[in-house]
């Protein structure tokens, strides 16, 4: 059998994308030895993919072009505007264009041809080489070239992440607001349009989301991902005198100020050391900050008493696996981040407010309640999804491409 290449291309928006995937990859590489998986990769995620020093032998990485979102507390609408506003966004926004043209306007002309002269004439199998190889199967969490790609040259994909549960998911949509409701119905129209359907989509988030009946032939719902690191650590847990506190740079002016106020509690606060951070940084004694770095942050996750961060689906997961109650802070705009604070106070595993509503009374009474959200943690169950995404991804592999054994 001839290598078999898999093409794997991830969002790079936040690091979330890089804990939920990357104990799949590495299980996919050891289940196909002989196979080439290439990363493709841009922004956040390429930054902490690279430093990563255990990916194995049969592992590339390649950088793409990426659509990065700009941030703001003033809702949805400032949020997409600041966005497209800004020039290098719109270079990828074109190359979506350029590869939806190509697919749509030539695959039909190609086709009647086929039909008149009784001959296959395939479309060029080799376009957009600038950025992606020759691969057999493609793999696509939240990235939109790939998928338009794989369209045009024929190949099977599949999409893994937990945005498509607001697509896909049953959601009880009267919990929300008007406002929350309009952001919802423009997210799932910007996720059909920015992320073609796939042959199979697999939706993994922390909390429990049925799907939709007439979906469930082609999404397939697991629980939560887990890294290693996250895993080995099961059982060693336990409560220390400080809040561990993840503060993306557009959060940081927000909350910054009310942690300096909060004198009675310790805060260990791992953010981007840049040039901005002079500008909001607090120099306290009951505050010490930390680079991001995935590993160090393992190490206190282990020892907090709770955590203070973005809504993120994979940080909440690994919040409650390890029973640490969460304060979420919901980002403006993104629906996502809404849907998973709201599966967080659901379940009683913390709370949280949305990022113009943040101040220092809301995180006191978030701290006066840990106790009640831990014993609400103790009653919750959940696990490791990495074998079971991998025989899903396997057996759809050995499917398209007709294989009757691969590992």
């Amino acid at each position: 059998m001839k290598k078999l290449h898999i093409a794997f291309s991830i969002c790079g928006e936040g690091h979330g994308h890089y804990g939920r995937n990357i104990e799949t990859i590495k299980l996919l590489s050891k289940k196909l030895p002989d196979s080439i998986i290439t990363l493709y990769l841009y922004g956040d995620t390429l930054n902490i993919f690279m430093m990563d020093k255990e990916l194995p032998e049969n592992i590339k990485t390649k950088q793409i072009p990426g659509l990065r979102f700009n941030y703001k507390t003033t809702g949805f609408f400032t949020s997409i505007l600041s966005t497209i506003s800004n020039l290098s966004n719109w270079a990828v926004v074109l190359r979506e264009i350029k590869i939806s043209s190509v697919y749509l306007v030539l695959s039909p002309i190609f086709k009647l041809i086929s039909l008149i002269i009784k001959k296959p004439v395939p479309i060029n199998k080799n376009y957009y080489n600038k950025y992606f190889d020759y691969y057999d199967f493609a793999i696509s969490d939240l990235e939109p070239l790939l998928p338009r790609v794989s369209l045009i040259r024929g190949k099977p994909f599949l999409t893994l992440d937990n945005q498509h549960a607001m697509l896909y998911g049953v959601l009880d949509i009267k919990k929300f607001d008007f406002k929350e409701r309009l952001e919802h119905f423009f997210v799932c129209t910007f996720l059909q349009t920015y992320h073609p359907r796939s042959d199979l989509s697999i939706i993994t988030s922390f909390a429990d989301i049925p799907i939709k009946p007439r979906y469930r032939k082609k999404v397939k719902f697991v629980g939560p991902l887990f890294r290693k690191k996250i895993l080995n650590l099961k059982g060693k847990e336990s409560y220390g005198d400080f809040i561990l506190v993840y503060a993306h740079n557009f959060i940081r002016g927000s909350l910054f100020p009310i942690l300096a106020g909060l004198k009675d509690h310790n805060f260990i606060v791992f953010t981007k050391f840049d040039d901005d951070l002079k500008n909001t940084i607090i120099k306290e004694k009951h505050i010490k900050y930390y680079p991001i770095d995935p590993d160090n942050f393992i190490n206190y996750l282990l020892t907090c008493n709770a955590i203070i961060s973005t809504a993120g689906n994979t940080s909440l997961g690994e919040a409650v696996f390890l029973k640490k109650p969460f304060f979420a802070i919901s980002l403006e705009g993104q629906f996502e981040q809404r849907l998973n604070r709201y599966l967080l106070e659901k379940n009683h595993w913390g709370c949280g407010c949305k990022l113009s509503k943040l101040s220092k009374e809301n995180i006191i009474n978030f701290l006066k309640k840990i106790d009640y959200y831990k014993n609400k943690l103790k009653e919750s169950s959940i696990s490791d999804n990495t074998e079971k995404i991998t025989d899903l991804i396997l057996n759809k592999i050995k499917k398209e491409m007709k294989i009757n054994e691969i590992f």
